[in-house]
């Protein structure tokens, strides 16, 4: 599946959802498929955080994202991914209450949604 959005306020499809632009004056985009039973590929562009899940019947499979192997979880659970400053994709819990994320993003506007 392919999605590209604008903004935060429209940040999900499927099983894909956008949690922080790396720059917030351009689009973002990213691809996911599923490949085969054991593997997700993602490619993103100006995403910083993403999540992926929950996907039924995906246990153990192998996430890559920007052709980086990232590591092995079980997608049946959301499982959220950063982009660090050297490049490199890592998994966790990320604290954004101090940055721009869904439902605190803007502008203004957005607060009438």
């Amino acid at each position: 599946m392919t999605f590209t959005t604008l903004s935060l306020r429209h940040k999900k499809s499927y099983w894909v959802s956008v949690d922080q632009f790396s720059d917030y004056r351009s689009r973002c985009k990213v691809e996911a498929r599923l490949t085969g039973e054991q593997g997700v590929d993602v490619l993103t562009d100006n995403i910083r955080t993403f999540s992926l899940g929950p996907v039924a019947d995906r246990e153990q499979v192998s996430v890559s994202i920007d052709d980086q192997f990232v590591g092995y979880f079980n997608l049946i659970n959301k499982k959220r991914f950063q982009k660090g400053s050297n490049g490199t994709w890592v998994y966790g819990e990320f604290d954004l209450s101090k940055e721009k994320y869904p439902e605190v993003s803007g502008p203004i506007g957005d607060l009438f949604f």
